[in-house]
């Protein structure tokens, strides 16, 4: 299957220039006939020596250019392997919608040697793909993510197999002892792959069977391994425009809207439906709310005939401002609110008179509890428990 492959030429040839640099002596890098960077030898001992000499400026002059020019190589050929990596995915992606999942992976795998942050490929790699086998390493000390994959893979081109399939994150946490479970590189299989007709057949039969909820659910599931796969995208289409059929005639019309704003506006444009929609909601919205504010009138009328006045006033106050009926109804209860608060009034002032202070307060109580703007009731109440105070001073 996809065993640990020989670099390609761009790769090959980027170790190489590594290691040129590396390498003592090395004058000349090649880059297949397009371009060369080459090492001025003489200008290096010449800055050397200027260095020597103090001449710093010049040295560093020097330095700077050389480091602009293989930064400038560097760059260009780390782009070169981003659009080879591209070009692998590209085709890797092609074999996968033809279902080629062997052929497919290969290209992934390649792809990720050239550029091992390639999303795309890793996405592919670690959604769709999953080992048969794996195989135990026992972390050494001194081991880093290159040497494990040299070891394991034959190659330090595999080192993505290590950072994204060991349970460690970071370099560091690889401590002498761990031991870490990797995918053997030939035993990876598609399973979406082996899967898609039954997937297929079974998004048909939920459609089929009127199961739309969940034919949207499972087509959506499905839609993720296979993007691009028109059958299954016309089967949740089709969902949910009948399911938000079906909730319509249930009277949910937000869900309904919901529905239809889901549909690929590719597959059909539902514009007028939705905006239909919307009329027909807040058509039974008016509708529903004209029938529960009358129901709310009628319940506080009937605690307003049973004398219960406050609770009446509670319910007409969650009643819209503008329902009919409702202001007269209001003010017959605060009528006889005002009337219950000047009777029980006149009955603290009675008490207060007589100097029984805790009951004309209590009447007074009562009395802003009727209309708690009665000035009178408010003042009264602080003279009465002023008076209270020093009463009890006096007896103390």
């Amino acid at each position: 299957m996809c065993k640990a492959a020989k670099a390609r030429p761009y790769l090959s040839f980027v170790l190489a220039s590594s290691l040129c640099f590396a390498a003592a002596g090395c004058s000349v890098i090649s880059t297949g006939g397009s371009s060369k960077l080459t090492v001025d030898v003489e200008g290096q001992v010449a800055a050397e020596k200027a260095e020597e000499n103090k001449d710093y400026i010049a040295a560093l002059k020097y330095w700077k250019d050389a480091k602009n020019r293989v930064d400038s190589k560097i760059s260009m050929l780390q782009g070169l392997l981003t659009d080879v990596s591209d070009a692998h995915v590209v085709k890797g992606v092609e074999l996968y919608e033809d279902k080629k999942g062997d052929a497919a992976l290969e290209e992934f795998v390649e792809a990720l040697r050239v550029n091992p942050e390639n999303s795309k490929a890793l996405e592919y790699l670690m959604n769709r793909y999953q080992p048969r086998e794996t195989v135990s390493y026992t972390v050494k000390r001194g081991d880093t993510f290159e040497s494990i994959a040299e070891e394991v893979y034959g190659s330090v081109l595999d080192t993505f197999y290590i950072k994204q399939f060991a349970v460690v994150t970071e370099e560091n946490q690889l401590t002498p002892g761990l031991v870490l479970e990797l995918p053997k590189a030939d035993s990876f299989y598609s399973r979406p792959i082996r899967n898609y007709q039954k997937d297929i057949n079974t998004a048909r039969k939920l459609y089929k069977n009127g199961e739309y909820g969940k034919a949207i659910a499972f087509g959506r599931e499905v839609l993720k391994k296979h993007p691009d796969d028109t059958e299954i995208s016309y089967i949740v289409n089709s969902s949910l425009i009948k399911h938000a059929e079906e909730l319509e005639k249930q009277g949910q019309y937000n869900a309904a809207i919901a529905d239809l704003k889901q549909v690929d506006v590719r597959f059909k444009n539902l514009n007028k439906k939705i905006d239909s929609l919307k009329n027909h909601r807040d058509e039974n919205l008016q509708r529903n709310s004209s029938l529960w504010n009358a129901g709310m009138l009628q319940k506080g009328e009937l605690l307003a005939a049973e004398k219960k006045y406050l609770e009446a006033l509670e319910v007409f106050n969650s009643i819209d401002p503008e329902f009919e009926g409702l202001e007269q109804s209001i003010a017959k209860v605060k009528k006889k609110l005002s009337e219950l608060a000047e009777f029980h009034y006149r009955e603290g002032v009675k008490f207060f008179i007589e100097d029984n202070l805790n009951s004309a307060i209590s009447e007074w109580e009562i009395t802003l509890q009727y209309n708690p703007e009665h000035k009178k009731a408010m003042d009264y109440t602080i003279k009465a428990q002023q008076l209270l105070k020093k009463y009890e001073k006096i007896k103390k």
